[in-house]
Parts: C-alpha cells; sequence; structure tokens
C-alpha cells in the first residue's frame, strides 16, 4: 500500500480512506466523504434507506500496519464525530445510526471504549471492523444478489446485521454468519 500511495502521489491513509469509500459504494451504500482535509470529521458516512428501514454508519478508517488499539484520544475524537453528526442523521429519518472504526486489525475489543460512546453518545453499537471483513463482506455482495443492505430475513443475513453488535468484526466472524 506504500508503493501504492507513493506512486500516485498520495499518502496510505488517504488511499485507505478513498478505498473503504469505494467499496462501500460497490457495496450500495450512499456514501458521503468527510475525510482528508475536510477539518476534523469522520472520515465519512454510509447510509441504507428501503422498505425494510433506514440506517448511517458513520466511520473512520485507521490505516496502520501495526493492530490498531483505541486509546482515550481517540475515543474523544470519536465521541466528537457522533455528536458533531448524529442530529443531522435523525433529521434525515435515521432511526438506526452506528459508528465503525476501520483498520487491518485490532488489539483488542475495545470494550471499556466502546461503553463510554455508548453511554455518552446516542448512538446504537459501535464495531471494529477489519479490512479483510469489509473484504468478505463485498465478495458476498458481488457472489450474491441475494444479500441485502438492510436486515436479513428468510432468505438469510443482510448487511445490517452486521453492525447490531459492538466489537471487532473479522473476516472468520462473517464466513461463520454466512455459513461460508
Amino acid at each position: 500500500m506504500i508503493a501504492l500511495a507513493e506512486q500516485n502521489g498520495t499518502t496510505v491513509e488517504s488511499l485507505f480512506e478513498n478505498r473503504l469509500a469505494v467499496c462501500f459504494r460497490i457495496l450500495g451504500y450512499n456514501v458521503e466523504d468527510l475525510g482528508q482535509g475536510s477539518g476534523r470529521n469522520p472520515d465519512g458516512i454510509f447510509t441504507y434507506r428501503g422498505n425494510d428501514g433506514s440506517y448511517a454508519v458513520i466511520y473512520d478508517a485507521k490505516s496502520s500496519a501495526d493492530p490498531y488499539r483505541l486509546r482515550t484520544g481517540d475515543e474523544r475524537q470519536f465521541e466528537d464525530y457522533i455528536n458533531q453528526h448524529i442530529s443531522e442523521l435523525q433529521r434525515r429519518g435515521f432511526d438506526n445510526i452506528y459508528f465503525a472504526v476501520i483498520s487491518g486489525s485490532f488489539v483488542d475489543e475495545a470494550r471499556e471504549a466502546i461503553r463510554g460512546l455508548k453511554i455518552r453518545t446516542p448512538i446504537r453499537e459501535v464495531r471494529l471492523l477489519e479490512a479483510n471483513a469489509v473484504i468478505e463482506l463485498l465478495e458476498n455482495s458481488l457472489r450474491d444478489p441475494e444479500f441485502r443492505l438492510g436486515p436479513g430475513g428468510y432468505q438469510g443475513v443482510g448487511l445490517q446485521d452486521f453492525f447490531v453488535e459492538s466489537g471487532i468484526l473479522t473476516e472468520a466472524d462473517v464466513r461463520e454468519e454466512l455459513g461460508l
């Protein structure tokens, strides 16, 4: 990723953020890019609105060669991101609003930080998404035309189902949930 960023005259962080936004668009989400160069904002928000409901995910990308560890400063920054955008998302009719941090891997579950964010903000859940989990979701959506953005139903799991609990989501978790 470093070599590719250098070839394109950009940073690894920008490249990672841009590629995540593309992945979410391919999945079918409406994506608002808010990251690099736009002040103190999360990297983006992706939204879904359908007959079966609506939801939004405020997300921040953390590119690192090492597993990412949620720190106290990050927790305060994430709280600011949530509080900055949640009222507008609620006004726009999104009943379920989640927060996600996306990185290559995570050091731990960050249970205390997640609990703190859920207590101090109106966010529903906080998901720590490993990049390979996002890739697995994308691959499944390309393989399975019945894989929906909304909640699952009689035909199986939907993408929203992966956001309705807090903690780390790994590629193995996605594969298990999808029965792959």
